[in-house]
């Protein structure tokens, strides 16, 4: 029972200390997609640091619309009552996904350089997600166009990556690009202040 209590305390103490040298962060993010046209992520997060290691809690919001060249028909009309239809290039999908994720990333520099103004992390997380996909799809029957719209909504775990090169303005403030690789992955810029 002895040693049960001294190594319970144990373990109290050294998280304390660890307790200690923990540095709270925040960090948002902006980003576009390179495979979607028209989309984009927003990313907050809050964590903590310790040494080279931020571990932290993320909360995502993604979306991509896919749109075609023309959403309208054209309609010929000829003075005999007669008339022409030309349909749409493309359809168009929405996809949206909100994200809760735990993530971890190592800093590479701080590895081996304490006290460096330049960071390159790498790392991943796990999360949970609330994924919709929107559908309008035009069909053409002799003179009619018809419409279908049609959603999907599902709820998923979810695995992304991110790296990401961030350079300190001042000893709180940092500023950076980074991958972020998921359903939509992302090129974008970030802003991370320390406490």
């Amino acid at each position: 029972m002895k040693q049960y209590l001294i190594f319970i305390f144990s373990l109290f103490l050294g998280c304390s200390a660890v307790a200690q040298k923990l540095e709270s962060y925040v960090q948002f993010s902006l980003g576009h997609s390179l495979n979607e046209k028209n989309s984009y992520m927003l990313q907050a997060e809050y964590g903590k640091t310790y040494k080279w290691l931020d571990v932290g809690l993320s909360l995502d919001y993604e979306s991509a619309f896919t749109a075609g060249s023309s959403h309208r028909a054209i309609i010929t009309v000829r003075n005999d009552g007669s008339a022409d239809f030309i349909k749409p290039q493309k359809d168009f999908s929405n996809t949206l996904s909100v994200k809760l994720s735990l993530n971890a990333r190592v800093d590479l520099i701080k590895l081996f350089v304490k006290n460096s103004k330049h960071s390159f992390t790498i790392g991943g997380g796990l999360g949970y997600r609330l994924h919709q996909l929107t559908n309008c799809k035009s069909e053409y029957l002799n003179s009619d166009i018809d419409y279908a719209l049609s959603s999907q909504t599902e709820y998923e775990w979810f695995g992304s990556i991110r790296a990401s090169y961030e350079y300190a303005i001042t000893q709180k403030l940092r500023l950076g690009a980074f991958f972020y690789g998921s359903e939509i992955p992302a090129l974008g810029m970030s802003i991370r202040r320390n406490f």
